[in-house]
């Protein structure tokens, strides 16, 4: 058995958590996304196209995001993966513009409110509703951002981050199924999973 300190366990917690495996593109969603969101801006690119590698202009875009992510974060940046980063900001991107294309709109942060689920119900008015949450939501698909796009300039409100805004569609989804909630077809997609873990959304 090795004997060890509490100092010592904290010391090799802190050198773990610096290493490049640790910065996932999961781990920055979770837990830093709002700086990350920050660094969003209309006139830079930071998302490669689908299946393409983080190369060109947008490898020097997010090396540069890098370094100031590294600042925040007091690490070397060589220590945060830019293929990871890249990854981050190709599938948030367009969600992080949300605020500078439509200035005008209410920002809400991690949460399902009632009034942004309403106003997505709207976008439902008059369809066909698809028989699961996971036909509505797809990750990066064209029809949720549309949906986002239009309450975000016709109802000016805006949820950030993304997993907070699809959160809001599929509820918005169940709320407007004449049948009710489908808690057991929409309950297995990882965008409503903390919510419905509660047993029903709560909103705010």
């Amino acid at each position: 058995m090795v004997e060890s300190t509490a100092q010592r366990v904290l010391s090799y917690r802190v050198y773990r958590e610096q290493r490049g495996l640790y910065w996932t593109s999961q781990k920055l969603e979770d837990e830093h996304w709002e700086f990350l969101y920050g660094l969003v801006s209309p006139d830079k690119n930071l998302a490669r196209l689908d299946g393409q590698r983080t190369q060109g202009t947008v490898y020097t875009n997010v090396c540069e995001a890098r370094v100031l992510f590294a600042q925040a974060m007091n690490l070397s940046e060589e220590l945060i993966p830019v293929h990871n980063l890249g990854a981050f900001f190709t599938q948030h991107q367009w969600h992080a513009r949300l605020g500078a294309l439509y200035p005008h709109a209410r920002v809400y942060k991690d949460c399902v409110r009632l009034d942004v689920v309403n106003a997505f119900r709207e976008t439902f008015r008059g369809q066909v509703l698809p028989d699961a949450g996971f036909g509505v939501v797809r990750q990066g698909s064209v029809e949720v951002r549309n949906r986002i796009a239009k309450v975000a300039c016709d109802s000016r409100l805006i949820v950030l981050p993304k997993a907070s805004a699809e959160a809001c569609v599929v509820a918005a989804y169940a709320m407007s199924d004449p049948l009710g909630f489908h808690l057991g077809t929409i309950g297995s997609t990882w965008y409503t999973q903390g919510i419905i873990g509660f047993g029903l959304f709560f909103f705010l």
